[in-house]
């Protein structure tokens, strides 16, 4: 490059002791470089303008799409409400049903100004409205037989068909708008990404021009840094728009499968006929799958903005290999699996390292493993490394006898979204994450996870990573014994709960009153403290997003109150669950933080833990 541009500057010069004529003639082409750039600059920013339109056009037809599935999930809502108040005749299912009228009329108006401008749509848009119009008919007309005290004639409407019938078409209107935005967004990325090429060439002869003239180096190169400067701040304000998105989303999603969750734990304990508690066992276990969907795409996420830590905590490893095959040994023994386990290497199995994450990477890798085997089993084999300056490394293989990945699809197999073939999806679900975090995980604790499969002939996984050395497994016991002679039992207790959210109010209330608790409830913060100043607590369960005063203003009031008041346990019960919020919540105060959706024993033992470290720091003070 040197070179070449040493030779092109001995040949301007020799171009500048040209006769008189020539030179002119040079400075003449010189003088139209400037109209040049300038007209690449216009067109630069002419397709930066089509660029921003674009966008906005994207950025409009995937508003409409979540509007389109708002509407959608609203309708479906408010038939099984109708549904339920018919079967049961109880006026708490007509919820769902009421709140609908208010959010459809808002959702229309909102679809009806993104679609306004394209006149298929709004077509389509106005045939939907008069079809769900219909569908609110029949649905009043059904409850208000019912709640005139004629449930049969109700029934009998909805066993005409006649609503059926209809969502059928709404549900088809509903496809129809969804699909052609979906096609409308393709057609809009595959224009930007044209848009993005002719960027790439103008900057490209843009560069040339610059190598040519350095004359117009200062000028060109000041732009270009311009150019790259609001690039970066765009980048950044996607990227902190993104971290928001996603922490809306992880709060706005947990906040009702707290509740859905935590109801089907409530009904699983109910006394239901074998059919009903595997109707409710199928509700928690797709609302737990859908909360791994959500973690996995949090934990990318995170991942690849370079904001995921590990934890560095002493463990027993094969405590960890035997809970996650604990896991999956019921699905292995639906389909007839075995599970064979075996260990080799040094003793040792105390070491330290992040046993979660360690946890998550055997369950994708099991998960895998089961899903697609279907005849013989899974072996895994475990060897841990002498100790080598306080370290050990640590190799699992997770061998199964399934189907095989071709070598095609192993090139694809650990990128993120990606699955061996594009059915998978369809027959097994997943997000084609999983394998991808995996690995990255297994990056960050000094290893990685290899693959070695044909297709036909099963897959055999191999993580591999590096964790500290424990000195023995007493602390690990230790710490466990102090923690179970800390435990209290919770019957009995006094507990506060502040929660603006109806639902996940009722869902608290059944929980702890289901193991003996006496409860009271709250709908926002400032209320909290106003019942606290007044009343005697165990122990306060504060949500942190609420009306009027949010948890850690209402954490922040309580702790100024007087006397026992100001020293009752407070745990955080959010829907905030990223890394990093747990510890967050301790340091401004509160005692423990639960995440939603609530796993019952884990709000239980938390509940236990606060209370009697309450109680003996009381002790102690005493004394």
């Amino acid at each position: 490059m040197i070179s070449r541009l040493v030779r092109v500057l001995s040949r301007l010069r020799k171009m500048l002791q040209l006769d008189t004529r020539s030179r002119v003639a040079l400075w003449t082409a010189l003088g139209g470089i400037p109209v040049v750039v300038c007209a690449g600059a216009w067109l630069v920013m002419s397709e930066s303008a089509t660029q921003h339109r674009l966008t906005q056009q994207l950025d409009g037809s995937l508003r409409a799409q979540l509007l389109i599935e708002r509407a959608r999930s609203t309708m479906v809502a408010m038939e099984t409400a109708q549904r339920g108040y018919l079967l049961t005749e109880d006026d708490a299912y007509l919820a769902p049903y009421h709140e609908g009228f208010g959010v459809l009329g808002e959702l229309r108006d909102r679809l009806t100004a993104e679609l306004s401008d394209d006149g298929p749509q709004a077509n389509r848009l106005i045939s939907l409205a008069a079809l769900a119009g219909r569908k609110l008919d029949e649905l009043g007309e059904t409850i208000a037989l019912a709640g005139e005290g004629d449930p049969k004639a109700a029934r009998s409407i909805v066993l005409q068909g006649r609503g059926r019938d209809l969502m059928v078409h709404i549900q088809a209107q509903f496809d129809e708008l969804a699909a052609y935005e979906r096609a409308r967004a393709v057609a809009i990325r595959a224009n930007l990404a044209d848009v993005d090429r002719r960027i790439d060439v103008l900057v490209i002869l843009a560069s040339l021009l610059l190598l040519i003239l350095s004359g117009m180096a200062c000028l060109l190169g000041g732009r270009a840094l311009q150019i790259a400067h609001a690039s970066r701040l765009e980048a950044e304000m996607a990227n902190r728009t993104k971290t928001t998105f996603l922490a809306m989303m992880s709060h706005e999603l947990r906040t009702p499968m707290n509740g859905v969750l935590g109801m089907a734990h409530l009904l699983e304990k109910s006394g239901l006929t074998e059919a009903q508690a595997e109707r409710v066992r199928t509700i928690r276990t797709c609302g737990e799958g859908l909360m791994v969907v959500l973690n996995d795409i949090l934990d990318i996420s995170k991942i690849e903005a370079d904001k995921f830590e590990l934890d560095a905590c002493e463990f027993d490893l094969m405590d960890v290999v035997r809970h996650a095959m604990d896991m999956w040994r019921p699905a292995a023994e639906t389909k007839d699996l075995f599970l064979d386990l075996k260990v080799s290497g040094a003793p040792h199995t105390w070491l330290v390292g992040d046993p979660n994450r360690l946890r998550q990477i055997l369950n994708n890798l099991l998960s895998n493993a089961v899903k697609f085997t279907a005849m013989g089993g899974v072996y895994v084999r475990v060897h841990i490394d002498p100790q080598v300056d306080g370290r050990h490394e640590v190799s699992i293989v997770v061998a199964d006898t399934g189907a095989g990945v071709s070598p095609d699809a192993q090139k694809r197999l650990f990128r993120p979204f990606a699955q061996a073939d594009s059915s998978i999806t369809r027959e097994y679900g997943g997000t084609g994450l999983g394998l991808a975090i995996s690995r990255r995980l297994a990056r960050m604790m000094g290893g990685d996870i290899a693959l070695v499969s044909e297709k036909g002939a099963g897959a055999v996984f191999t993580f591999s990573g590096v964790f500290g050395h424990a000195a023995s497994a007493a602390p690990g016991i230790e710490v466990d014994a102090e923690a179970d002679a800390r435990a209290t039992s919770v019957e009995g207790l006094r507990i506060l709960v502040a929660e603006d959210n109806v639902h996940n109010q009722v869902v608290a209330r059944c929980l702890l009153e289901a193991v003996g608790c006496i409860v009271e409830v709250v709908g926002d913060g400032q209320a909290a403290v106003e019942a606290c100043a007044v009343g005697r607590f165990d122990l306060i369960l504060m949500d942190i997003q609420m009306p009027v005063l949010d948890g850690t203003g209402a954490l922040n009031q309580i702790r100024r109150l007087p006397g026992p008041r100001g020293t009752v346990p407070v745990i955080a019960l959010t829907a905030n669950a990223r890394v990093g919020d747990r510890e967050a919540y301790l340091g401004v105060g509160f005692d423990d933080h639960v995440p939603k959706p609530i796993q019952p024993m884990a709000l239980v033992e938390a509940i236990g833990r606060a209370v009697a470290d309450a109680r003996a720091a009381q002790v102690r003070l005493v004394a």
